[in-house]
């Protein structure tokens, strides 16, 4: 019969325990004692990433149960198992667990084109403008001095009395003005 020294036993177990996908353990976390029978318990809250399948029953453990895999337990409604998000398009920063959904991000150079990450689209410099999710120069007559922002007309004057356009507009700057002849001599 071959034994295993004990620190070599816990190693082994911890790293089988490590390897495995994250699970939550089943059951109540808080209940109360049933109004109508003594030995019945009452769940008030599930454990982390479980659902409530039976408010009441003489075993807390079968009151609730864990979702199945792929999906989790939002704290918005923690009653029932929501799909985990696949991040389609784009790569999963941080992955789903039975408590939390999974984050999607972006490929260096493209941004998250909404709030959940469903879609990337092209990050824009100065100069440029984003339509159908890709990049394109601002048009002649229009200027962007700032990344992902809309190309906007060049202005038509200068607002300044005293001041004419000293530089015509670009596809990153306005016009630019300066003082006129006269207003620089006086």
């Amino acid at each position: 019969e071959m034994s295993l020294p004990g620190g070599l036993l816990l190693l082994m177990l911890l790293a089988l325990a490590l390897g495995k996908p994250q699970v939550s353990s089943p059951g109540c976390q808080s209940w109360v004692l049933g109004s109508r029978d003594p030995e019945e318990l009452c769940c008030k809250i599930c454990k982390p990433g479980n659902v409530l399948v039976k408010d009441c029953g003489k075993d807390q453990h079968a009151l609730c149960t864990p979702c199945e895999s792929g999906s989790y337990v939002p704290n918005s409604n923690p009653a029932s198992c929501v799909t985990c998000s696949t991040c389609k398009g784009t790569q999963v920063k941080r992955p789903c667990t039975p408590t939390s959904d999974a984050v999607c991000e972006c490929i260096a150079g493209f941004q998250c084109g909404d709030a959940t990450c469903s879609f990337c689209q092209q990050k824009c410099r100065v100069g440029e403008e984003r339509i159908n999710r890709t990049c394109h120069d601002c048009p002649n007559g229009t200027f962007s001095d700032r990344a992902d922002q809309k190309c906007v007309p060049w202005s038509s004057r200068c607002l300044e009395p005293n001041q004419m356009v000293i530089k015509g507009g670009s596809r990153v700057h306005d016009i630019i003005c300066g003082p006129t002849e006269n207003s620089a001599q006086g």
